[in-house]
């Protein structure tokens, strides 16, 4: 099922595709420019939202189109810098210390600024409380704290200008990989693919690609429960260069951690998307949707609202992940223990307004 879009006028409408093709793909040649600036200037907003502005103005400043939104691109290329410079030094500490860990959904395959770092611990729990007491004497603030995760600045500039907003010096240091007391993914069944990567210097710990992919398809849907052309462009480029062993790795790591669901749910839409800007589906993309099958309920939802992004997963995918995870120890365990502890009318108060907000909001 493919949508036309050459009688649509609404740029809002339009614009999931119109950034697809002007972007372009790494398994389609061609590329598409619109000249009605007023228009690159709504396509940026939408692209900003989308968790893709640089990809975006680097699309722009390639055919020499920027214009107005060189100020943009500067102040994005500048973040990007900080960014990077964030990554490696905390990297550098954990290395300094001998910590087992790997920064995941940080560092994507294209240009690209996230909220903040996300590292991953291996160490026990124990040794966590540790670990953040050396960043502490090591000049960073912390800033919050979660059952999975505590969060810290980077205050090599300046202490944090507001706690409620993430920013570029930010650094979520987990202990598992979850949201609130729900692990979504057991970190001692990532360990394994943990591989090396240089940075400014630095070796900095990443997983490799097939289970990065994993994480932030599941990470898009819980806790976020929100699809990005950010993870559409993240895909692409990793199966882009990815061998046919690459993808039954791939395959295999969304089997063992019985997140099929969650990844079927992501590479549909990414498929539909695909499809409609392009005129075709990746083969890679056809292995993995013929290995792991299709979420129709959900591309029925995005072909409804025209394929507007960023896209709100339904309810019941969200059910149904979790129903899967059931099948794995930690993540049942971690499950149950949310429940109990839901029947805590403060805690359920809590849930509630967290799952509300996550509902209302457009983007993350």
């Amino acid at each position: 099922m493919v949508l036309s879009y050459d009688k649509e006028e609404d740029v809002s409408m339009n614009a999931t595709v119109k950034i697809l093709r002007t972007i372009g793909s790494p398994f389609a040649s061609e590329q598409e420019l619109f000249e009605n600036k007023k228009e690159d200037l709504k396509l940026y907003e939408c692209a900003e939202k989308n968790k893709i502005g640089l990809l975006y103005l680097e699309a722009l400043k390639e055919e020499g189109c920027l214009n107005k939104l060189q100020s943009e691109y500067e102040k994005h290329k500048k973040n990007q810098r900080e960014h990077l410079t964030t990554a490696v030094r905390i990297s550098s500490l954990l290395n300094s210390k001998k910590i087992k860990y790997c920064v995941v959904k940080s560092l994507m395959p294209f240009s690209f600024v996230p909220n903040d770092v996300d590292i991953l611990i291996f160490n026990s729990w124990n040794q966590f409380e540790e670990i953040i007491k050396t960043a502490k004497k090591s000049g960073y603030d912390v800033i919050g704290e979660a059952p999975l995760e505590v969060m810290i600045h980077d205050a090599r500039n300046e202490k944090h200008k507001n706690p409620k907003e993430k920013d570029i010096y930010d650094i979520d240091l987990y202990r598992e990989l979850g949201a609130i007391n729900i692990i979504y993914l057991d970190k001692n069944l990532l360990e394994k693919h943990v591989t090396k990567t240089a940075l400014f210097e630095e070796n900095i710990s990443i997983l490799k690609p097939g289970a990065e992919l994993a994480t932030v398809f599941v990470h898009s849907i819980f806790p976020e429960q929100i699809f990005t052309l950010h993870l559409y462009y993240t895909a692409l480029h990793y199966l882009s260069k990815m061998n046919a062993e690459d993808i039954n790795d791939f395959i295999s790591i969304v089997k063992e951690n019985n997140i099929t669901f969650a990844v079927k749910t992501v590479i549909s839409i990414i498929a539909v998307l695909h499809e409609v800007a392009h005129g075709f589906i990746p083969e890679k993309i056809r292995i993995i949707t013929s290995e792991l099958g299709k979420n129709n309920f959900e591309t029925t939802k995005l072909y409804k609202k025209i394929l507007k992004t960023p896209h709100k997963y339904l309810f019941l995918t969200i059910i149904i992940i979790l129903l899967e995870k059931m099948k794995e120890k930690k993540a049942a365990k971690s499950i149950m223990w949310q429940m109990l502890k839901i029947l805590n009318p403060k805690t359920m108060l809590y849930v509630i307004r967290v799952v509300v907000e996550r509902r209302r909001r457009e983007t993350y």
